[in-house]
Order: C-alpha cells, then structure tokens, then sequence
C-alpha cells in the first residue's frame, strides 16, 4: 500500500475507530537497517522500533488536558501534514 493511500485509510477509519475508543496511527518508520548486500540505511531497527512505539507511549505521558494521536499520519515523531 502506497502512503498516500494509508495516509487516508488512517484518516479515515481513525476518526470511526475513536469512538470505540481506539486510536489509530500510522507510522512512516522511514529506511532501517537490513541484510542486503550494498545497502547502507541510514537508520538502524532499533530506530525503526521506536517509531513504532512511540505513539503508544506518548498516549500513556499525556496531561488530562492533552489528546493522543489519533487519525494521523507520522513521520519523525511527528504528525505530518497532508
């Protein structure tokens, strides 16, 4: 799947799923380390994991007064414009 067509199923089904209660995001995890010959990514998997996770521990930080992610695209811990 394209991120532009993840972008907007995110958006989309995001805004249905948080009346159940449930925050959905997306996760741009950008290039992380593999084993292919000749490939030299600029991040590593550990970097990769910690996007991944990160939304979920920022849900669990937040003030009363703040919201989680929800229905958002992000890349680099960020929510990103579309």
């Amino acid at each position: 799947m394209a991120k532009a067509a993840l972008n907007m199923m995110t958006r989309t089904a995001g805004l249905e799923y948080i009346l159940d209660g449930i925050y959905m995001t997306s996760v741009d995890t950008a290039n992380f380390e593999k084993v292919i010959r000749g490939f030299d990514a600029p991040l590593s998997e550990a970097d990769g994991a910690a996007r991944v996770i990160h939304p979920v521990f920022h849900g669990i930080s937040l003030k009363e007064e703040e919201n989680p992610y929800f229905a958002v695209f992000l890349k680099d811990f960020k929510a990103f414009p579309w």
